[in-house]
């Protein structure tokens, strides 16, 4: 759910090595679905892709612009209105080879972002 009429951004890094000794992400197979109401209910997917300096997930359903530079991943909420703690709704980004040690929110992110970030070997999900 979400109020207010703000546009917020999120920026995570996501700490590891994805598929090479570079700390960047490209090249990376990455998938993308969004979550609600727990990280268990896949409410909408978007195609794999592999990730190149200028890939991007636009998920029109929920309102978030995903893209990636480097080893970060900025989430984008696209709605006019702010992003809003849930049991759980929000996306998760899983890479096909792994290799990610940790997820955190950049601490520059919209104070209206509240989300919580976490992560496993292969995925990221901010709820």
């Amino acid at each position: 759910m979400r109020f207010a009429t703000v546009v917020a951004v999120a920026g995570v890094t996501l700490m590891g090595s994805v598929g090479s000794a570079s700390a960047s992400l490209v090249g990376a197979q990455v998938s993308y679905q969004y979550d609600d109401p727990t990280t268990q209910s896949v409410n909408y997917t978007l195609p794999t892709q592999t990730v190149t300096p200028l890939t991007t997930f636009n998920d029109t359903a929920n309102g978030i612009m995903s893209y990636f530079f480097g080893n970060q991943l900025v989430v984008q909420n696209t709605e006019a209105a702010a992003f809003v703690g849930a049991a759980f709704n929000g996306p998760q980004v899983t890479f096909s080879c792994g290799g990610l040690t940790g997820a955190t929110a950049d601490p520059v992110s919209a104070t209206s972002f509240p989300g919580v970030v976490s992560s496993t070997a292969n995925s990221m999900q901010i709820n």
